[in-house]
């Protein structure tokens, strides 16, 4: 039996307890919280794929970005989407200076969003954990239904 079907799974109790945030959210700002998921990963790969329908099962508007070499682009896909989570999905190609750029120019225009990192290199999340203090980080290998519960904690935080 797969940790989603587990009645008494820990995956289970995240995905219920992700769901009564989205549903807090919702009643908060009128709307479910939009997530933008992009970075250096095509946007079919498997991983990809099961974090989205994480969040999705969750409650998040979730939108996918193509595969992303600048993060000028995502950054334009956060703002025209009106996004409140961004996570960026193997950014180790991106200098920190890279994310702190954009980490600059989101929260200028929206103050709100909550900006996160999900990185399989560990030597890389290591060097961000010490530098961007403002984001939330995450190892790939990290239960994506704890993700998604830990990012709208941190979002309705932030509202």
């Amino acid at each position: 039996m797969s940790d989603k079907t587990n009645r008494n799974s820990p995956s289970r109790d995240y995905l219920q307890l992700g769901k009564a945030l989205s549903d807090q959210f919702f009643l908060l700002e009128g709307k479910r919280p939009r997530i933008l998921v992009g970075g250096t990963i095509d946007p079919l790969s498997r991983s990809k794929n099961k974090i989205c329908n994480s969040l999705a099962d969750m409650g998040y508007d979730v939108d996918l970005s193509p595969k992303v070499n600048i993060l000028k682009n995502l950054l334009n896909q956060c703002l025209e989407n009106d996004t409140d989570v961004v996570l960026i999905y193997g950014a180790d190609c991106f200098s920190v200076q890279e994310l702190l750029d954009f980490q600059d120019k989101i929260l200028s225009d929206q103050p709100h969003i909550v900006m996160s990192l999900l990185e399989q290199n560990s030597e890389y999340y290591s060097n961000c954990e010490e530098k961007l203090d403002q984001w939330i980080l995450f190892k790939s290998e990290d239960n994506p239904y704890v993700i998604g519960y830990n990012l709208l904690n941190q979002l309705l935080l932030s509202s």
